[in-house]
């Protein structure tokens, strides 16, 4: 399991909130402005040329504003189409520790991820249903709320780097293709060495050499390895008795699974699930997150 550490700690304080949606017709502006607090501006229809402080955006449905107080900013609305935007103004009492100094934030957010989007509509339903006008002194949740949407923001997950699968030589992708598709289709079926070499294009010998100095396993034990992947995702995630569970990952004995299961996890399969059941996690085999099974 990964766990990500962020520099964040739920302690953003607001003294006030009030927003809506609003909805403008072709061509029309926002002229000119300078701001006198926090504004969150969420477009969801049209497109938006938008100028702060003399630069120049052009912003789609998805992308966000932050706009902080003394920002000379102004909107054009899309020319040929109605535009929708949700927004909200707020005022900070206090950062959460470990955050920039707002003078230090982005002023604009090109595609954020998808979780904004619904952050944003839940605080603008809570703003409507609480208050026509500005929400003085807003509760802890809503807090969290505006937390949690700046804290997506200011802290991204890295992009994603091409998978290592991509980045494999040919003769171990062809074999990798072959085991996963064995494990998701056909887990009962015999999987010889000969059969794996074949498919990959090199001889058995140096298709060892090959699994041994990028995954650090032969490729009868990746296979193998594959299966306990499996077979643990079905003890935590299904009420499959322990010999079906064996069945379905290829083991038509129950108890060389346990002990096929028990080598590569130190506990039993029927340890593992009553661990998991009460909170307990186990180390799973080190096998790279692109080669286990997915079931597309």
């Amino acid at each position: 399991m990964l766990i990500v550490h962020y520099p964040y700690s739920p302690r953003l304080e607001l003294s006030y909130m009030f927003g809506g949606i609003m909805q403008y017709k072709p061509g029309e502006k926002l002229q000119p402005r300078q701001l006198g607090d926090f504004e969150l501006v969420w477009i969801m229809e049209g497109r938006v040329t938008y100028r702060v402080n003399g630069a120049t955006e052009h912003l789609n449905p998805g992308d966000v504003v932050l706009a902080r107080p003394g920002f000379n900013e102004q909107y054009q609305w899309d020319p040929k189409h109605a535009t929708r935007h949700a927004y909200f103004h707020f005022q900070l009492q206090s950062l959460p520790e470990g955050w920039q100094q707002p003078e230090h934030w982005h002023s604009v957010y090109l595609n954020p991820p998808e979780v904004v989007g619904a952050i944003f509509r839940h605080i603008i339903d809570r703003i409507y249903s609480q208050s026509a006008g500005p929400l003085v002194s807003p509760g802890a949740r809503e807090c969290s709320l505006v937390e949690a949407l700046i804290s997506v923001l200011l802290f991204p997950v890295p992009s994603a780097r091409p998978t290592p699968e991509h980045e494999r030589g040919l003769p171990l992708r062809r074999a990798i293709q072959l085991l996963r598709r064995q494990v998701e289709e056909s887990p009962s079926s015999k999987m010889h060495l000969a059969d794996i070499a074949t498919a990959s294009g090199v001889s058995p010998k140096h298709l060892c050499r090959i699994f041994a100095k990028e995954l650090g396993y032969s490729p009868m034990q990746t296979f193998n390895l594959l299966r306990m992947q499996v077979a643990a995702m079905l003890l935590t995630r299904s009420n499959l008795r322990i010999k079906e569970v064996a069945l379905r990952c290829g083991f038509e004995d129950p108890l060389y699974f346990s002990r096929c299961f028990a080598r590569v996890y130190g506990v039993s399969a029927t340890q593992f699930r009553l661990d998991i059941s009460q909170g307990k996690s186990h180390q799973c085999p080190a096998l790279p997150v692109d080669i286990t099974p997915r079931f597309n």
